[in-house]
């Protein structure tokens, strides 16, 4: 082990500064010539997580290799080996879980690369080791080749397991020789992606942090990595994020930590005003995604007006109590104003429009989202026509009636017209002319009247077809 070892320590891997600015400019070169197209959260999730695949990993281009049919084969080989317990659960379809009961809820994280030729095998000879020396983990390998496909949860601090683990895997000839490369804003060591899990996804705040710095820079001629590295430390007021974004691209010598005081938020002195627009960001997305439309304009006229944070969410991340210590009410307001107005350049007469359209604008991926789910529902219980009769009354009366509530072949029972609580009426045009868009129709001359009609015979045709991570919050394109 000495190769990732120093006096005992487990040494993170130097920078990759190289593929961080081959994907970077990838993803700008998209953006640049290509000025209809919004670069989306989901779109860099997808771009990263494949970035580096080789060919021979895809069954198509852009489409990985589907790994699915060797979950049964995990499932047999493993039915009667003590000490681990391996499933495929309606719930979470798209992983195969691979569980040995763990001692807490705190973990350290572990992406093991394998391609697809030594994924069978490879996967196998890891758990069998796991389960030989009883291992407590919370694993799952997805259904699709990525690079962060095979995920491993170590309860955290068990620092013992991890070095016998990394050792076997940089070893053992069924594994070492079958790596690709994971992606290269992961910390890693001996190119194992390793870091404490500390209750956020730090790959998907990365692609929100990314997604933000290629839309604001699709214009320009060229970009730069330090560039982007200032960018991006800028908008982390979380110090987990920081710690791991620093582990994976700082030029000193980085070492893990199976315990790093890093909770919280940075202090109130040291945050910047990016990071209280960040922050602030975040709470309205995660108020929303909650409790939806009406309960954000409701939570920012309070906190705005009567100084009262208690209607933003807390959520697992304690976003509210970060809010309510770093962000006074009357920054939330500046903010707001100053970011909707130099936005839309028009005069408000009320705060509370200022408001509406601010969060509109903020959580618009967010809302086309659930808008395309609920009314890809409708259309494959209804067809297209009702679905454009079902856009219309609402648009018009606000009644729900007619939009489909559950799923053919669901069994979860979930109710999908729910999803109406974060659109509200007033908001649904403008979430159908954000969601056409981002499937590359023009919707400048196209009246309301005709919106729904062309939506629903937009969301019918799409060609985007999309299958959802329950556990990450990603999209895998095919």
């Amino acid at each position: 082990m000495n190769d990732f070892l120093n006096e005992g320590k487990l040494r993170y891997d130097a920078p990759r500064y190289d593929e961080i600015e081959t994907f970077l400019n990838h993803l700008h070169k998209i953006a640049k010539y290509n000025p209809f197209v919004k670069v989306t959260h989901d779109m860099v999730y997808s771009e990263m997580e494949k970035c580096t695949l080789p060919s021979k990993d895809f069954d198509s281009p852009g489409r990985p290799k589907y790994v699915k049919p060797i979950f049964d084969k995990w499932i047999s080989r493993f039915r009667n080996i003590p000490n681990i317990s391996v499933f495929n659960s309606d719930r979470w379809e798209y992983w195969c879980q691979f569980i040995n009961k763990s001692r807490g809820d705190e973990f350290i994280k572990i992406y093991v690369p394998l391609n697809s030729e030594g994924l069978e095998n490879g996967v196998t000879e890891l758990f069998n080791f796991m389960a030989t020396h009883n291992m407590h983990h919370q694993s799952k390998v997805g259904k699709f080749l990525r690079n962060d496909n095979v995920v491993i949860r170590l309860d955290k601090g068990d620092e013992k397991s991890l070095k016998m683990l990394l050792h076997f895997i940089n070893t053992n000839p069924r594994i070492k020789p079958y790596l690709n490369k994971p992606n290269p804003f992961l910390p890693c060591i001996n190119g194992i992606g390793v870091m404490n899990e500390t209750g956020i996804s730090y790959n998907s705040e990365l692609c929100s942090i990314i997604t933000n710095y290629i839309q604001e820079h699709r214009k320009d001629s060229k970009i730069s990595v330090d560039d982007f590295m200032k960018y991006a430390k800028q908008r982390m007021y979380k110090k987990e994020m920081l710690s791991a974004f620093t582990k994976a691209t700082s030029g000193q010598p980085q070492y893990f930590e199976a315990y790093e005081n890093i909770q919280g938020t940075v202090e109130k002195t040291s945050l910047t005003d990016i990071q209280k627009q960040a922050l602030l960001n975040d709470t309205i997305k995660a108020t929303y995604n909650k409790y939806g439309m009406h309960q954000v304009v409701t939570a920012l006229m309070k906190a705005t007006t009567a100084n009262d944070y208690s209607y933003f969410t807390n959520g697992t991340k304690g976003y509210r109590d970060f809010l309510r210590k770093n962000v006074k009410s009357e920054e939330i307001k500046k903010m707001i104003s100053m970011s909707i107005i130099g936005i839309y350049k028009k005069q408000y007469t009320n705060l509370r429009d200022i408001i509406v359209d601010y969060c509109r604008y903020y959580i618009e991926d967010d809302m086309t989202e659930k808008l395309d789910e609920m009314c890809e529902v409708t259309i494959e219980n209804h067809g297209t026509n009702f679905l454009a009769g079902s856009v219309d009354r609402y648009c018009r009366t606000g009644k729900t009636d007619s939009f489909s509530r559950f799923k053919k072949g669901d069994k979860s029972g979930r109710n999908y017209r729910d999803n109406c609580k974060f659109i509200p009426p007033e908001s649904m045009l403008y979430a159908i002319r954000k969601s056409l868009r981002q499937k590359g129709v023009d919707t400048t001359y196209i009246s309301n009247d005709m919106l729904g009609q062309i939506y629903a015979n937009a969301l019918s045709d799409s060609k985007y077809s999309m299958e959802f991570d329950e556990d990450a919050d990603m999209k895998i394109y095919r």
